[in-house]
């Protein structure tokens, strides 16, 4: 079950990087710029570029309440959205 439910979950992440690729060369030819080739082989990397880029953008935290419960809140609301739609 857990090797099926594992499978399950990397067949959609990578059919989402592929069509998160798809769309961003399919945009590179409607714009007719450069594209984001440089992020690794064929720009496959650009997702993860784009992720860790976004993890490390703002390090703001509150003075008052949980500084714990603030930085994992966005992971967990993506989370729980996903669990949510399956």
């Amino acid at each position: 079950m857990l090797v099926l439910i594992l499978t399950l979950v990397m067949g959609i992440t990578i059919g989402v990087l592929v069509i998160v690729w798809l769309e961003r060369e399919i945009f590179v030819g409607i714009q007719q710029r450069i594209g984001p080739e440089y992020a690794g082989p064929l720009g496959i990397l650009q997702a993860l570029a784009d992720g860790t880029k976004l993890l490390f953008k703002e390090n703001i935290l509150p003075s008052r309440g949980s500084t714990r419960l603030f930085s994992i809140g966005p992971a967990i609301a993506i989370i729980i959205s996903i669990f949510l739609s399956f």
